[in-house]
């Protein structure tokens, strides 16, 4: 399984799995390296006690409509957590699993700014997209975001930082 950043100018999803969130440091070549210890203040994460604090990201398992309805895992930033977030708590709106989510390129400054709304049209899945919810591999997702050991920090430092 391939995690998928935003790159293209838009996209149209349905998300079928909670997010998972998660710490990386990200290196000069664009390397993500994981945090040994997200959420800590001091501890044993090489790049931490160096003064490097790894944003926050969060994967979410979608059926890409923008890819035939395929099962894919992507990465998002904090201002598209909160947008969906926002929408999720809005009484109007609620579970974004029950409706589609549309992703546009507003800008291309520092990578993107994207722009996030629901699409107002509430649907079911379709028993094929039923079948895809229910063969998700969580513990991809769990493993995805989970901290990593010192010992890979520093390696992948070694290489990348």
């Amino acid at each position: 399984m391939i995690v998928k950043e935003l790159a293209n100018n838009e996209y149209r999803w349905r998300i079928i799995t909670q997010p998972w969130q998660g710490r990386a440091h990200i290196a000069g070549d664009g390397f993500r390296i994981g945090c040994a210890e997200p959420g800590k203040i001091s501890g044993t994460c090489p790049l931490c006690l160096q003064g490097n604090v790894p944003p926050r990201y969060w994967l979410l398992g979608v059926i890409d409509r923008t890819d035939n309805d395929q099962y894919a895992v992507f990465r998002i930033g904090t201002d598209q957590f909160s947008s969906l977030r926002s929408y999720a708590l809005d009484p109007d709106y609620g579970d974004p699993s029950g409706y589609d989510v549309e992703i546009d390129k507003i800008d291309s400054f520092h990578g993107g700014l994207w722009s996030l709304h629901p699409r107002r049209l509430l649907t079911p899945l379709t028993d094929a997209e039923q079948v895809i919810k229910a063969n998700v591999d969580k513990e991809f997702l769990i493993r995805s975001t989970s901290p990593w050991p010192v010992g890979c920090v520093e390696t992948m430092m070694a290489r990348h930082w």
